[in-house]
């Protein structure tokens, strides 16, 4: 059956469901494209605050050379799951302390990168 040949009732009710789910679609579509962009800037903003608590309270480790407390202070990053690596190192760019600790030392960089780098 041709779309002109059908009724006027049932032509005006698939117009509308026509436009319903168009509707529908570019509404969703809409929302999953700002939930991936906000999601990373989200990500991004909570690891720079970790971060930023990490190093104010690791500073007096690297300065008394305290690894037990630089390598504890690092296990804050454990309320993050998206936070799989997390490394200090000390002034001659030596890796100092890991997160996890059973991480193998291959999986970190040989030296720091430049600062306020947050990779994500």
């Amino acid at each position: 059956m041709v779309f002109r040949d059908l009724p006027i009732k049932r032509k005006m009710m698939l117009v509308i469901m026509l436009t319903n789910i168009t509707a529908l679609v570019l509404t969703a579509a809409s929302f999953i494209t700002y939930d991936l962009v906000t999601f990373r800037e989200s990500l991004v903003r909570n690891i720079r605050s970790i971060s930023t608590i990490v190093a104010e309270n690791s500073t007096s480790a690297l300065l008394f050379e305290d690894e037990e407390l630089a390598t504890k202070n690092l296990s804050e990053f454990k309320v993050d799951p998206h936070v799989r690596l997390a490394a200090l190192y000390d002034v001659h760019g030596k890796l100092y302390a890991q997160y996890p600790t059973n991480a193998p030392e291959t999986e970190f960089p040989r030296s720091p990168g430049p600062a306020g780098r947050v990779t994500a």
